[in-house]
């Protein structure tokens, strides 16, 4: 398009100088303001190439960091469900600690109104003793 707006200049050669030419004040406005929009088009296809090389290595330093970080998730989801493995192990521990807790209590229990019946018949049997040797006149030992 701008090539073609040039193209359609017309010059003649200058009568005072042959290496200049001549051309009308209009042509000319529009052959600078062309220029101009050139120059500042080419300024900022340049700038917009440079946004463009700095965007694609941000985005490539992004794509690399989400990299990382799915790389880091999978490895704590991989620690996380190894953690919950040996929560359950301990929990199944724990459980089977409080159980034998729980019969070791009972037993003891038992053992203790054991003894205690076994602590009642003796005082029972001994007061016995003691009222037999007392109808008998014994002395008490």
């Amino acid at each position: 398009m701008v090539l073609d707006t040039i193209r359609a200049y017309t010059a003649t050669p200058s009568k005072l100088n042959k290496d200049n030419v001549v051309i009308p004040v209009t042509q000319y406005n529009n052959l600078k303001k062309t220029a101009i929009d050139g120059a500042q088009n080419s300024r900022q296809q340049k700038d917009l190439r440079d946004r463009k090389k700095a965007l694609d290595s941000r985005e490539q330093t992004l794509n690399d960091r989400e990299g990382t970080l799915t790389d880091r998730e999978k490895s704590l989801d991989g620690k996380l469900n190894k953690a919950n493995g040996e929560i359950q192990k301990y929990k199944q521990l724990y459980n089977q600690e409080r159980n034998s807790m729980s019969e070791l209590i009972s037993k003891l229990n038992h053992q203790q109104s054991e003894a205690k019946r076994w602590e009642d018949n003796y005082n029972n049997l001994y007061r016995q003793h003691v009222q037999l040797k007392r109808i008998k006149g014994l002395a008490i030992e």
